[in-house]
């Protein structure tokens, strides 16, 4: 019988060559797995702010600031001054960065789909099932941090 401690080794395992395979993309796009995750939470019509920026990336805000400024310096996302609260910097999506956004997101599917194709259609959606069903019972305990 599978202990929760064999179920958590291996879905650590799985993490980290999942994750291992992303910043490997995430290289040859010239992105960082932070950067990435910033961009993936962004979108051009609607910005977010630091406050909201640092708690889906559970990071410190010293550190966020550090990746905003890093993608705007590569002209993937920009500031915005919030108009209903003028000390709030709001981040929103470039056309760069959507594209860039949008070609991660693709070659990183590409080389999952690669993966998971060990495992039938049937398969595969148990498997997303379970999966989703045990990270919203993890989100569960992070405010805000709900993941679609």
């Amino acid at each position: 019988m599978m202990t929760s401690q064999h179920l958590y080794r291996l879905i650590h395992d799985l993490y980290l060559f999942m994750n291992g395979v992303e910043e490997r993309i995430l290289a040859t796009l010239d992105l960082t797995s932070a950067q990435f995750r910033l961009l993936s939470l962004l979108d051009p019509d609607e910005g977010k702010s630091l406050n909201e920026i640092t708690t889906r990336l559970f990071c410190a805000r010293s550190t966020a600031v550090r990746l905003v400024d890093s993608l705007e310096r590569a002209r993937q996302v920009y500031r915005v001054v919030d108009p209903d609260n003028h000390r709030i910097n709001r981040v929103h999506l470039t056309p760069m960065g959507s594209a860039a956004r949008q070609q991660a997101i693709d070659a990183i599917a590409q080389a999952f789909d690669q993966h998971v194709q060990v495992l039938s259609p049937d398969e595969q959606a148990i498997f997303t099932a379970l999966f989703k069903r045990v990270r919203d019972h993890y989100a569960n305990d992070f405010e805000g941090s709900q993941l679609s």
